[in-house]
């Protein structure tokens, strides 16, 4: 399990799937533990830094957070909940890790070979952007020209390194963004918050900030819920952009929906034929959620 995430969630468990499965499958091991695993931890991992997910990386450009002042406040909740969600998927599936009496299958990967160069060239260049971010460079713009870097090879056409992005997933996304802006026209979330004020619900109260992110992460999915959140939050105080950080991406843990990462696992396992129902996802998620949550609260009180 990797708490602190250099690469996005999404890309780690996109990369990660197919050689985990083809492996467990390989070894005769039972694979939901593990893929579950890598499901939980990539989402808890991934609010320790800004650039861990989609809504950190919104949170950290809206509200012109500190990359290293998110950090120190960030990491400590994510390293605890991924011991304790490790403890408790090792306490669910305990004798269950390897499937007896099963001969071993070969699953086919699809992925391309290895190639030494352009593995190097793309670890130095993450390397050199997580340096850059913490610099006072304008974050997107030290992207941007990373990105340029990595796509300038003699090796490898551009129009095939772009063939590899998965436009399914970008689609997802567009019409979650598309139901959110229509959401928007229509005040439906000023309105909600104008009901909440009048019975003393603010959210102002971190406590209430991360229950109303928990709720809307698991109805739209988190990154679509931290772009309803963020109109209402202080943007003179980096606290409430933390803990909004940190609550929505502990809630993508609950159910499939809740975030993107979740459903990137079960569609890649699902091409090597391992089925991740949604029952078998929350026996795991709703547990490991309800307790990264209370951590989080618990950090909350202390600070």
């Amino acid at each position: 399990m990797r708490s602190f995430r250099l690469l996005a969630n999404d890309i780690v468990c996109l990369a990660f799937t197919p050689v985990l499965t083809v492996a467990l499958l390989g070894a005769q091991m039972n694979p939901l533990p593990f893929l579950l695993g890598l499901a939980v931890a990539s989402n808890i991992g991934s609010a320790a830094t800004i650039i861990g997910n989609p809504q950190n990386m919104l949170l950290g450009q809206a509200g012109r957070l500190d990359f290293g002042a998110f950090v120190a406040w960030c990491t400590p909740p994510a390293l605890v909940s991924l011991a304790v969600a490790y403890l408790l998927l090792a306490w669910i599936y305990r004798g269950r890790f390897a499937q007896q009496g099963v001969a071993p299958v070969t699953a086919k990967p699809d992925w391309p070979d290895f190639n030494a160069w352009q593995s190097s060239k793309g670890l130095m260049a993450t390397a050199v952007l997580v340096g850059l971010f913490f610099t006072p460079i304008p974050r997107e713009l030290s992207a941007i020209a990373i990105a340029g870097v990595l796509l300038c090879s003699r090796q490898i056409q551009s129009r095939a390194l772009l063939h590899l992005v998965d436009w399914h997933l970008i689609t997802l996304f567009c019409g979650l963004f598309a139901v959110i802006h229509g959401i928007s026209v229509v005040n439906v979330p000023a309105y909600l918050i104008e009901q909440l004020d009048r019975y003393g619900i603010v959210l102002e109260n971190l406590y209430v900030l991360t229950g109303v992110s928990t709720v809307l992460s698991n109805l739209v999915s988190n990154v679509p819920a931290v772009m309803l959140l963020i109109q209402f939050i202080d943007k003179t105080d980096p606290v409430p952009w933390y803990a909004l950080a940190a609550s929505s991406t502990f809630a993508g843990n609950l159910i499939v929906i809740g975030s993107i990462a979740n459903l990137i696992v079960i569609e890649q396992a699902k091409r090597y034929g391992v089925e991740i129902s949604f029952g078998e996802h929350a026996r795991v998620g709703i547990p490991v959620t309800v307790l990264s949550l209370a951590i989080l609260i618990g950090w909350i009180y202390l600070n």
